[in-house]
């Protein structure tokens, strides 16, 4: 299963938890929200989007299988309305605060981003039609830590897919 890291002879496995370990034991929690700050709710949704989301791909996938019938049906409409309304949620808050849970870039935007990139190449809805979720996901690319960090994971890395998988 990826992701996994080991630190200190123990395995942790799932993005959102290997964010938060690194950050809390390497960064003084820098990139993470205290449950005490304003903005912890706002964090802590966002952390699970990809979670939320996954689990209707997942839904979706199974249907394309070839299930039909009125519950297959009702499962499609459901899961494609729950999609719609979670990418319009994230390109409507996206519109409203230079980061997922605020002002300042967290490991949810780290989590996001992963999802509306790379995550396309392997059946992601794509962010062609959000303009806010587009272009936050462009500054963030640009970002010197993430060049970096795209640096690090070596040359045959594949660079995010900015709109869509073509």
């Amino acid at each position: 299963m990826a992701p996994v890291v080991e630190d200190d002879g123990r395995m942790l496995a799932e993005s959102a938890a290997i964010c938060e370990h690194i950050c809390h034991r390497y960064a003084d929690g820098r990139l993470t929200v205290a449950p005490s700050q304003p903005n912890y709710y706002d964090y802590l949704y966002w952390m699970h989007f990809n979670n939320n989301v996954m689990g209707l791909s997942f839904a979706g996938s199974v249907l394309k299988t070839g299930a039909s019938g009125l519950v297959a049906e009702t499962i499609g409409e459901v899961t494609e309305r729950r999609m719609r309304q979670y990418y319009t949620y994230l390109d409507n808050r996206i519109g409203e605060v230079p980061y997922l849970a605020g002002s300042e870039l967290t490991c949810a935007d780290i989590q996001v981003v992963y999802r509306i990139t790379t995550g396309v190449a392997f059946g992601a809805r794509s962010i062609d039609d959000l303009p806010n979720a587009t272009a936050n996901t462009q500054r963030i690319v640009e970002r010197p830590a993430y060049q970096k960090a795209m640096q690090i994971a070596g040359p045959n890395t594949v660079p995010p897919l900015l709109g869509g998988s073509d």
